[in-house]
C-alpha cells in the first residue's frame, strides 16, 4: 500500500500510524479539531489548507505567540522575520496568516508560492500537535 498527500510521499510507516489514528479515532478528546484537520488536508485550494491548519494551532496554542513558540519548540529551524506592526519576531507560518489576513502591502500571488512551498512541513507540524493533545 502507499499513498501521496502533495509533494510528500507516504511511507507504510506513515501509513500505519494513519490507520492507526483513524481506529483510535473515538477516544481523541478534540474531535473537532481532528475533523478540521482531515477537512483541510483535504480541500483542493493551498491557501485554505493553510489557514485552517493555522487555525487549528490557534484553537490549542490560543494566540500568536503561542503558535509561533509551540513551531520553534518542534520545528526550531524555522525560519522567523520581524513583523512589520509589532516589532516582534514571528515564524515564516504568522507572516504569511498576516499576509493572507491583514497586510496588503505583499502581492496574493506571491504569499500563495510561498504557502505552497511550505505547506507540507506545515502539515507536519500542525499533525504533531494534535497527537500530543489526545
Amino acid at each position: 500500500m502507499t499513498g501521496k498527500t502533495g509533494g510528500f510521499k507516504l511511507s507504510r510507516e506513515n501509513i500505519r500510524e494513519i490507520q492507526d489514528g483513524l481506529l483510535r479515532m473515538s477516544s481523541l478528546k478534540n474531535k473537532p479539531l481532528v475533523r478540521l484537520f482531515r477537512f483541510a488536508i483535504s480541500d483542493n485550494h493551498p491557501v485554505v489548507q493553510f489557514m485552517m491548519l493555522y487555525l487549528i494551532l490557534s484553537e490549542i496554542h490560543k494566540n500568536q505567540p503561542g503558535v509561533d513558540r509551540y513551531i520553534l519548540k518542534v520545528a526550531p529551524t524555522t525560519p522567523q522575520s520581524l513583523s512589520p506592526y509589532t516589532k516582534n519576531l514571528e515564524t515564516i507560518y504568522t507572516r504569511l496568516r498576516n499576509e493572507i489576513t491583514h497586510r496588503t502591502n505583499v502581492g496574493l500571488k506571491t504569499t500563495m508560492a510561498e504557502i505552497i512551498s511550505k505547506l507540507d512541513e506545515f502539515k507536519q507540524i500542525v499533525h504533531m500537535a494534535l497527537k500530543q493533545i489526545r
